[in-house]
Order: structure tokens, then C-alpha cells, then sequence
């Protein structure tokens, strides 16, 4: 059994009960759904530290993300689901075991799912209240004689925001702030003949996250535009040291150093 710290057991607590509020509370009717969709260019900057702090690895590059959305309104508040879908390479620059310099590519996959609960405190605010599940997959190619490297992300994570929204109208400008902590998160590893299946228990996590939608203007059928820009930062602790065997046998310890994000874009998003 995984025992969580309070924190986290506090958050998640806090984010379902209100959750359920929302759901089952009031006497007025919800009204049906509305659906959004949108393709972002985001820029990601993933560098992992020593525990000494020296950097170990950078990745950069440019990656399309497509997202999609179903909103919700309550008798209290709207309820919002959400699913985003990104793959791409991005440039490695880091270093092998014995130190030398490394420098190849990674895919990367992201899919993330998200539910959000959104509680109007006054006409122009919101309180923000959510769930967000993301699994990322990395592939570190080998090259030059260098192993590449498999690994697998799972993250889960509440969320605590507010939105702005100074126009009461459904093609107005909104703009939101969000911060996530961690619930539960795990990695695993692997590199073919060298490390075989590993999994190593995440130990910490934060983020931020600011995003705008900015209307771009009203298509045929009523369709609204935005451009979307947004700006997220993530911050995994290093997590704990596990043994891996290689084809069977011990083969060594693993660690995921800490790790840092950004992640800074824009794309087009259309509401009906």
C-alpha cells in the first residue's frame, strides 16, 4: 500500500468534495454541453540536475500539441474535461557514465487528461479546482556506440487556479492561473540488454502554469476563434535510488535526477 503525505491526501480530498458540490447541489437546470479544439507549437526546455546541482542534461525543440475540451455548465459553477495529445522530437545534449559529452535526439509523447471544476466567486472570477493525469514517454536515441534509453513517465497532480473573465460574453478574452502539486507519480526505465525494466517512485512535484484565450473572431455557424498563448513550468524532486539488473543479473542503481520544464507557446483554438 502507498501512504501519502497529508498534503497530498488533503488535496485530493479537498478537489473531489468539491467536485461532488458541484454535481449535486442546486435546483436549476444545466444546459448542455459546449466543445472546444485547438493546435498549439509548444517550445520545451526539459534540463535534469545532479544532486550537486550541475546540469546533467538539456533537451529543447519545438512540438505540436492538439487538445480538445467539453464544457459543462451546473446548477453551481461549469465542469470541464480535457485531453491533450503531443509527440515530437526534441535535441539531447548531456553526458554518458564515464562523463563524455553525448549529444543525440529524443521522441517524446505526451498525453494528458484533465477534469476541472470552475466555482464563480464574483461576475468577473472563478476558482479553479481540478485533476490532471499525464504520461509521457521519452526515447533516447543511441548513437556512436551509446546505448539510447526508454523511459516512462506517469504523473498525477491537483489543481488550484483562478480565472478571469472581464467580459461577460462567449467570445471575450479570459485569462487563468493555475498552480499543481503532485499526488502520486512512478518512472520506468529501460534499455535493451543493459537495464532491464525498472520502475522508480517519484518524490515531490510542483508547477505553474498562465494561459490567456484572446478572440480572434466569430466563423460562419457561430464558431469562435482565440489565439491561445500559454506559458507552464514543472519541477520533479530527485527521486529515490532503486537497483536494476541487466539480463537477470544485478546490474547497478538508477536514479531520476531532478528535473525542470518549460514549456512556452501559442496555437488556434475554435469553441462552439
Amino acid at each position: 500500500m502507498i501512504k501519502l503525505p497529508d498534503s497530498r491526501i488533503t488535496a485530493l480530498v479537498a478537489t473531489t468534495t468539491c467536485l461532488n458540490l458541484a454535481l449535486f447541489s442546486g435546483d436549476s437546470q444545466a444546459t448542455g454541453p459546449a466543445f472546444d479544439a485547438g493546435i498549439h507549437l509548444i517550445h520545451h526546455q526539459i534540463c535534469e540536475r545532479a544532486a550537486s546541482g550541475a546540469r546533467l542534461v538539456t533537451e529543447t525543440g519545438w512540438i505540436p500539441e492538439l487538445e480538445a475540451g467539453l464544457n459543462q455548465n451546473l446548477p453551481a459553477g461549469t465542469l470541464r474535461a480535457q485531453l491533450s495529445w503531443s509527440d515530437g522530437t526534441l535535441d539531447y545534449n548531456g553526458h554518458t557514465q564515464s562523463g563524455a559529452g553525448f549529444v543525440t535526439q529524443t521522441d517524446q509523447r505526451i498525453l494528458r487528461s484533465a477534469l476541472t471544476y470552475a466555482a464563480p466567486v464574483t461576475p468577473t472570477i472563478e476558482i479553479l479546482l481540478g485533476w490532471v493525469h499525464e504520461r509521457r514517454t521519452r526515447r533516447i536515441h543511441g548513437t556512436g556506440g551509446v546505448a539510447g534509453l526508454d523511459e516512462s513517465y506517469r504523473q498525477q497532480m491537483a489543481s488550484f487556479g483562478v480565472r478571469w473573465l472581464p467580459h461577460a460574453a462567449a467570445n471575450a478574452f479570459t485569462a487563468r492561473a493555475e498552480l499543481f502539486t503532485g499526488i502520486s507519480s512512478a518512472q520506468g526505465i529501460s534499455s535493451p540488454g543493459l537495464i532491464d525494466p525498472v520502475t522508480v517512485p517519484g518524490n515531490g512535484m510542483w508547477g505553474t502554469r498562465l494561459s490567456a484565450r484572446v478572440p480572434a473572431g466569430v466563423l460562419s455557424g457561430g464558431t469562435r476563434a482565440f489565439i491561445a498563448p500559454r506559458l507552464e513550468y514543472r519541477h520533479n524532486a530527485r527521486s529515490d535510488t532503486r537497483p536494476f539488473n541487466t539480463r537477470g543479473g544485478l546490474g547497478g542503481i538508477v536514479t531520476q535526477p531532478e528535473t525542470t520544464r518549460w514549456l512556452i507557446g501559442a496555437g488556434l483554438e475554435l469553441a462552439w
